[in-house]
Parts: structure tokens; C-alpha cells; sequence
């Protein structure tokens, strides 16, 4: 069911009689029209679902590579497709674009996506940092927590309305997620010190918070703006450019040498994984919210179970199927209230 936004925030847009015309022109009742956002919602699951398999496989076997050697080798890749993207979608319209507007596009809005680039990129490393580090069961489920950070900062940047249902699903996903999550070790010797848990806690929170916080930024900057060139493929542009720009920086700076070492499959497919998910997750919030693919999300957490079970022989157990039920009903819930 295409997952609608109903009610969850009023923002003033304008749309100007030439696309307006082109929309009718192309006919709003098309099955493409209608599926194209679902569709999209389901692509980014399942590249997230897989990116999330190959990425803690690729953590275990890093030897000689940096995590900022990887996740620079992602986003110059996203870089690179969304500019071949851009460059296909001004040839197809046959619109002509002077320097001029390129300069006077970047001065007026798109300066403002190098904000989330930069939490992107705490985001992206910690990630590699706290997979490494971090007892996994602790990171999946404090790494849940975004689900109501999201929605706490969708309130604060973005003037969103939520209803108490709303409310009470979203903390239910996020509920689902950690009861099917958890595992206690099953070696004692494994169980982290108090120290090692407190900071394990704060850094893995600190990511969610980032993961969070770079969403609804995206979406404000990108849904705000007003002028300038207005195609999601120039915005991914701008945006993964930057982000080269700063991981190269912290690259520098780095004590571990930039280097990707001996590629395994695991490492190959995190990157090019990372890459096609990083750009779908823009269309995804330009034609839903940061919020809605946030809760989406939430279906990563069956499909990884179903697929780490095919894979790897993974047992399905019954907390793993209850938690599983609970984020179900919670997206149901969400999805269903107006």
C-alpha cells in the first residue's frame, strides 16, 4: 500500500504553470504516476536491507582499509552517478544551462546542503567505527532510538504535526526493533566494562542522532527552496561533492593510512550498496518525508532477519518474529492514521 502523508506537516511549496502543465501532460492517473513513489520505497529497503548484510560482513574482514578510504570510495562514486544522472536529465529535456545559473543556484540555496554532508560524513564513519567496536546487539538497538529522533526533530525543523497515534507507533517500531535486536553474548568474557559500555552508548546514540538530524535537514533544505536549479540529481551533486570534499580532509588528517587494502566482496558491495541507496534515499524523501522513510526503515529489520537466515543459516526465533509483529503493526498504524 502506497504509504501517503496525509496529515503530518503543512509547508508551503510553489509550483510554477510550466511543470504544472507538464504533469497534466504526462497524466497524473498514469500507473507510473501512481506506483512510482511505492516503488521507490520498496527499492530503498531493499537496498538498505542489503547494505546493512554486506557492511558488517565487510567490518570483519577490513585488514589493511580505512573506514574513510570506503566511505570516500562511496560518496565520490554517488558523486559521480548523480553527475552522469544530471547530465542525462538536461540532455533528455534539452534545456541548456549557462554557467550563470550554475553559480547563481549554488550562491542562493545550494551552499546550504554542505551542512548535511557534514553530518553525513560524522554519520558514515562512526558507522564503520561502532560496527568494529560496538557489541552488535547494543548498535542495533540503540541505533533504533532514530526512529522517534526523527520524529522529535521532524516537530522541531520542519514545524510537523504529529498526532498521539503517530506518536505511539513510531515508539512502538522503534520498541519492535530493539526486542528483536537484542542478544545477549553468550560468552561473559565478551561482555563489555562499564566504560566501554558508556562510551559505546554515547557514540552509537551520537550516530542515530546524526542519521536523524541529516534527514530532516535534507528534506528542509531541498523542500524549502526556492530558486536556483531545482533537479534531484543536481542537488545529489552538490550534495556528495561536498562530502567528498570533507572525508578527503579527515582523510588527511587521518592516523591510518587511506587505503581501501585487499577488496573483498563484502567491501566491493558495501560501496556500490551505499552509493545506489544514497541516492535513492533523496528521491525517496522528495516524494515522501524524512519521517515516512524513516519508518520504512522499520521493514529493514524482516527482511535482513529473512535474508541472514537464507544466507547464513540464521535462526528465526520467537523474539526476532515478535519484534518483527510489533513494527509491523506500529507502520500499519502510522501509515493508517490521518
Amino acid at each position: 500500500m502506497p504509504i501517503q502523508q496525509g496529515d503530518e506537516f503543512k509547508m508551503e511549496t510553489t509550483i510554477d504553470n510550466d511543470k504544472q502543465q507538464d504533469f497534466q501532460e504526462e497524466g497524473d492517473n498514469s500507473l507510473w504516476n501512481k506506483f512510482f513513489p511505492a516503488a521507490l520505497l520498496v527499492l530503498y529497503v531493499a537496498l538498505f536491507s542489503l547494505h546493512a548484510i554486506f557492511t558488517k560482513q565487510a567490518s570483519y574482514g577490513l585488514g589493511d582499509a580505512s573506514p574513510a578510504a570506503l566511505v570516500l570510495a562511496s560518496e565520490f562514486l554517488k558523486c559521480v552517478l548523480a553527475s552522469l544522472m544530471f547530465a542525462a536529465e538536461v540532455r533528455t529535456k534539452g534545456e541548456a544551462i549557462t554557467l550563470g545559473q550554475f553559480k547563481a543556484s549554488f550562491v542562493k540555496t545550494d551552499w546550504l546542503l554542505s551542512i548535511p554532508a557534514l553530518i553525513y560524513v560524522v554519520y558514515n564513519n562512526l558507522a564503520y567505527y561502532n560496527l568494529q567496536s560496538t557489541d552488535v546487539s547494543v548498535y542495533q538497538v540503540l541505533m533504533n532510538s532514530r526512529v522517534v529522533m526523527t520524529g522529535l526533530l521532524s516537530v522541531v525543523l520542519l514545524k510537523r504535526r504529529l498526532s498521539k497515534t503517530k506518536w505511539l507507533s513510531l515508539v512502538a517500531i522503534s520498541i519492535g526493533c530493539s526486542i528483536a535486536s537484542w542478544k545477549p553474548p553468550s560468552d561473559p568474557s565478551q561482555k563489555l566494562s562499564m566504560g566501554q559500555l558508556e562510551w559505546s552508548v554515547f557514540t552509537v546514540c551520537l550516530q542515530a542522532f546524526m542519521s536523524s538530524l541529516a534527514t530532516v535537514y535534507f528534506e528542509k533544505v531541498i523542500k524549502t527552496k526556492s530558486g536556483g536549479i531545482e533537479s534531484v540529481h543536481w542537488q545529489n551533486f552538490i550534495l556528495y561533492g561536498f562530502s567528498v570534499l570533507m572525508n578527503g580532509i579527515i582523510a588527511t588528517f587521518s592516523s591510518k593510512p587511506l587505503t581501501l587494502g585487499h577488496l573483498t566482496v563484502p567491501m566491493i558491495g558495501a560501496i556500490l550498496l551505499s552509493s545506489l541507496g544514497g541516492l535513492v534515499t533523496s528521491a525517496v524523501i522528495k516524494y515522501h518525508t524524512s519521517l515516512t522513510k524513516t519508518v520504512a526503515s522499520g521493514a529493514e529489520l524482516i527482511i535482513v532477519a529473512i535474508l541472514s537466515s537464507a544466507l547464513f543459516g540464521t535462526h528465526l526465533t520467537y523474539q526476532l518474529v515478535t519484534g518483527a509483529l510489533i513494527v509491523t503493526a506500529g507502520m500499519v498504524v502510522y501509515n493508517a492514521t490521518n
